[in-house]
């Protein structure tokens, strides 16, 4: 049963902990990519990390009489960022930073291959989220993958085609599915937070948002783990296959989100579906 490492996190805060989690979702096989994305991300945030000056972007809320506040916050967040330097120092120290980049694609090239591979896990997202749908819509039938793949031929996804990427039910079905499915309930979640435009204090780069993020994800994966499609007996992905949130995930008080109903273009394009034969 692998589980999502997000560097100690929640248990302890880590900087890291978001580009943990995408280099998961784009390289759920490839630990070696997964470490290259990580080390190149924490590179960046090490040598980029707060350059303008504190004064300049603490002193606007404070009126020029207020200078005893002023300097106690600039000491405050002087000392968050030699905090936060010292961790991400730490930690491109135990990735062995300066090795894992010299035997690395630039990170131009390790960025193109997220990219790809972002438009990839998108697509297995929108698979799962269909499903979803479907079954609430309680379809004759029931919701299956020949169904999702059915209104994609017909109707397109959401992620645009890019990179010569076949748009085919080979490329879907055999590539995509099958290299994200461990992962789709993360992407599916990113779709439902996409679509439902969340707010900015569930941002992925805050505590708060990812918490509601991976609580989210925790019910697409169960959803996905006991749904049997119709005529099986064993569900569409087993509970093994899939990556559990991290330890001690607190649980979330994000607003309940209901998957928006199947629209009527895409009930009418259902029921022209036939099943292969």
């Amino acid at each position: 049963m692998p589980i999502i490492d997000l560097g100690g996190w929640p248990d302890k805060r880590d900087l890291t902990a978001i580009h943990r989690l995408w280099a998961l979702m784009a390289f759920p096989e490839d630990t070696k990519k997964q470490n290259q994305f990580i080390t190149g991300g924490v590179s960046l945030l090490k040598n980029a990390l707060y350059e303008n000056s504190t004064k300049q972007q603490l002193s606007k809320p404070f009126s020029e009489e207020d200078k005893t506040n002023l300097e106690f916050i600039k000491l405050i967040h002087g000392l968050q960022v030699q905090e936060a330097k010292k961790k991400l120092e730490l930690e491109y120290e135990l990735r062995d930073g300066e090795k894992t980049l010299l035997h690395s694609p630039s990170y131009e090239e390790i960025m193109a291959c997220f990219e790809k591979a972002f438009r990839e896990g998108s697509i297995a997202g929108e698979m799962l989220f269909l499903l979803g749908q479907m079954n609430d819509e309680n379809l004759t039938g029931g919701p299956s993958i020949n169904k999702v793949i059915h209104i994609f031929e017909k109707l397109g996804t959401k992620e645009p085609r890019k990179d010569n990427n076949p748009a085919n039910r080979r490329f879907w079905k055999e590539i995509v599915w099958p290299q994200y499915k461990s992962v789709a309930h993360l992407w599916a979640t990113y779709f439902l937070w996409m679509e439902n435009k969340c707010p900015d204090e569930y941002s992925l780069d805050s505590d708060k948002g990812l918490i509601g993020f991976l609580n989210v994800a925790e019910k697409f994966r169960k959803f996905i783990t006991s749904f049997l499609p119709h005529g099986c007996k064993e569900p569409l992905i087993s509970d093994d296959e899939t990556w559990h949130p991290p330890q001690n995930l607190p649980p979330s008080f994000f607003p309940e989100i209901e998957l928006p109903k199947l629209t009527e273009l895409q009930l009418k394009t259902l029921k022209e579906y036939q099943a292969p034969q």
